[in-house]
């Protein structure tokens, strides 16, 4: 008896959960949201007159005003453009520092975002707001109401109303005089999707917040900015300004997979007779950035056009005032690197935790000759690739390197066999140390040279990694597990820790593949690594001809991206050729391209791709073109000042690290 009614308990239990498992599906399913891809956003190049609320208020109604006969719906304006953005330093020939600073124009005219005021700008314009159906994002200094202090922030306005304020996480000099540095990303959240807000260097020097908007799935990132034209000095010269403004907003773009909506302030700035400001020019270049396509292969592009005569298309040296816009397809926005195999905001959590209680030491500032390789192995076949490695390790000591770099897998070849299965990786795989770590040990020692070689490794509990063998003059030193792994590879598992090899001319972090535009190379960098290298495979979809959409947008920009936010030196070796599997069959084409860039300040000489520029990064040598070669050049460290997070205070990397938390259990 007591059987049938455990038994009938059991089945009541069983058809419960059923049940309830069948209605939170069903839930589930009719409580998706489906959100609209097609979207006319508007960015404006905006003159805004410096100190003179009213007027720029003014210029804003008329610029939304033109906006809703165009259909948009989302405008942005630039950063501080209800006041204008230059510093107020003397007012009567008396500095306004120290115990002055409230005197200061920003800080006489912040508004409380909302406002009982009816005529706060926040008020006036979601009228329009709510008349047009528009959303509209603007620059203003911001007075929060229960503490007196001021931010430089940026107001969302919704059809609905007020729906808050971004407060500029990293304001820079001479912003800090007056303003105080805000905490919380902010994202709107719209039929088009989640949408995130940040404001210029909070979008150009960190990462981490667009990497966080990405991962909320946010497909848009709105930027106001005043991004200034003094790049250029005194010269006037607006190379420097061009490269930066680029580089930073295709470089969101190529990493991310979303679109940046950036509105840029343009014109000179002039202040009343008894006011003294630093001197500002604005070039303008508001501009749309975004992906061509559904495929990361294909590189960013530029959208939008100006709304009125002349027709002239948004780019970033285009100095017309006026309203652009442009018709985007968020379905293109397909935030690649948001994955739950390539994100893992766990693991950040942990590194930038640590890292904001981590001893910084002063960067070297050594010189050292370091080497990458083109590489082609042969596939399936350890013997013949190990004798090459072998003969490319001699020639790297005899000609002085100390420090060379294979790619990823190049000890066993990379791709699957031609029935997609990894039997070739896994019969190849070695334990580290092993049978051709040793061999390579032998020459390391011999001479006093770090070899940095891709390879599977099968580890003692029989489970396969891609992995890189570290070895040095001492020894083996140890492996590095690719932790964020290629999504159609499965062959492997994944490691969990960064690897920092420790040598006598200063600390190097190492990567594989994608991994250089992941959280690892911030942490790197941060760690006090002036030096990161990436074994890649990258990519058997690509053409040899480096001046393709791709090399030129994608490949080069990301590389440029990475180098010069983190001011580090980047070593890539890549596999070069083509790989056939046992049949004879080609299993991919691979196009080399490996190199050596690094920060510049200065004039820069690419040998292949590019004329004498005024770049922030230098290439070293050129991409090779013949395989299997050796690309070798001597890199002063002292070049490689380790960017923002490296200097940034430990409280700031830790506000981070609760983004992080929060990440985790998003995903």
């Amino acid at each position: 008896m007591n059987r049938i009614i455990k038994l009938n308990l059991f089945t009541y239990f069983s058809l419960c959960a059923i049940v309830l498992i069948f209605i939170l599906k069903f839930i589930l399913y009719f409580n998706t949201t489906t959100y609209q891809n097609s979207i006319v956003v508007g960015v404006v190049n905006f003159h805004s007159e410096w100190g003179d609320k009213a007027a720029n208020i003014e210029q804003m109604k008329t610029y939304i005003e033109e906006a809703s006969t165009h259909g948009v719906n989302i405008l942005v304006f630039p950063e501080l453009a209800l006041t204008g953005y230059s510093d107020e330093e003397k007012r009567d020939g008396a500095y306004l520092n120290g115990l002055r600073k409230n005197e200061k124009m920003h800080v006489q005219l912040a508004e409380t975002v909302p406002s009982l005021d009816p005529l706060a700008s926040s008020n006036q314009i979601a009228g329009l707001c709510e008349k047009y159906n528009m959303y509209v994002v603007y620059g203003l200094p911001e007075r929060d109401p229960s503490n007196d202090t001021v931010y430089n922030a940026a107001a969302i306005i919704s059809p609905s109303g007020v729906e808050g304020t971004y407060r500029k996480i990293n304001p820079i000099e001479p912003e800090t005089s007056w303003c105080v540095a805000g905490s919380d990303p902010f994202v709107l959240d719209t039929k088009w999707g989640p949408i995130g807000i940040s404001i210029c260097y909070d979008t150009y020097a960190y990462p981490e917040l667009s990497r966080y908007y990405g991962a909320k799935g946010c497909k848009l990132i709105l930027n106001p900015t005043a991004s200034s034209k003094a790049y250029g000095g005194a010269s006037n010269d607006m190379t420097k300004w061009f490269w930066y403004y680029t580089n930073r907003l295709e470089g969101v773009v190529n990493t991310n997979g979303l679109y940046i909506a950036s509105a840029n302030l343009i014109g000179e700035e002039t202040a009343p007779i008894d006011r003294t400001i630093a001197d500002n020019t604005f070039p303008g270049g508001s501009v749309i950035v975004g992906p061509s396509g559904s495929s990361k292969d294909l590189p960013s592009t530029y959208y939008g056009v100006r709304a009125s005569s002349p027709y002239i298309p948004a780019k970033p040296l285009n100095d017309e005032e006026g309203l652009y816009l442009a018709t985007l397809d968020l379905s293109l926005a397909t935030l690649e690197g948001f994955s739950t195999e390539m994100y893992k905001p766990a693991l950040y959590q942990t590194w930038y935790t640590f890292l904001a209680s981590a001893d910084k030491e002063e960067p070297s500032t050594a010189e050292v000759r370091v080497g990458v390789m083109d590489f082609t192995p042969v596939w399936g076949n350890k013997t013949d690739n190990l004798n090459q490695i072998k003969e490319a390790i001699i020639k790297a000591g005899e000609d002085g390197l100390k420090l060379l770099l294979f790619p990823e897998l190049a000890l066993s070849g990379y791709s699957l066999d031609e029935n997609g299965t990894s039997t070739m990786q896994e019969t190849l795989a070695e334990s580290i140390p092993g049978p051709s770590t040793q061999e390579i040990a032998a020459l390391c020692k011999k001479y006093n040279l770090y070899v940095i070689l891709g390879m599977p490794e099968k580890a003692e509990d029989d489970k396969f990694y891609n992995a890189l063998a570290i070895i040095g003059p001492q020894g083996i030193i140890g492996s590095y597990r690719k932790i964020h792994p290629d999504p159609s590879s499965s062959w492997y598992e994944t490691g969990e820790t960064p690897f920092i090899i420790e040598t006598e001319f200063g600390k190097i972090g190492v990567c594989i593949d994608d991994e250089l535009s992941t959280e690892l190379i911030r942490y790197y960098a941060g760690m006090g690594c002036q030096i990161v290298l990436n074994a890649t495979h990258d990519s058997p979809t690509l053409h040899t001809d480096q001046s393709s959409p791709y090399f030129k947008m994608a490949y080069k920009n990301q590389l440029e991206y990475v180098a010069d936010t983190n001011s580090i030196f980047i070593l890539v070796a890549n596999l070069s050729g083509t790989e056939y599997g046992k049949a004879g069959d080609i299993l991919a084409t691979y196009p080399g391209t490996s190199t050596i860039i690094g920060p510049k300040y200065g004039a820069v000489t690419h040998a292949k791709h590019e004329a004498k520029n005024d770049y922030y990064v230098d290439y070293y040598g050129e991409p090779l073109a013949e395989m299997p070669s050796l690309l070798s050049e001597t890199i002063k460290l002292t070049k490689a000042r380790l960017g923002s997070l490296y200097a940034t205070l430990p409280s700031k990397i830790a506000l981070y690290a609760t983004w992080y938390q929060k990440l985790k259990f998003d995903t």
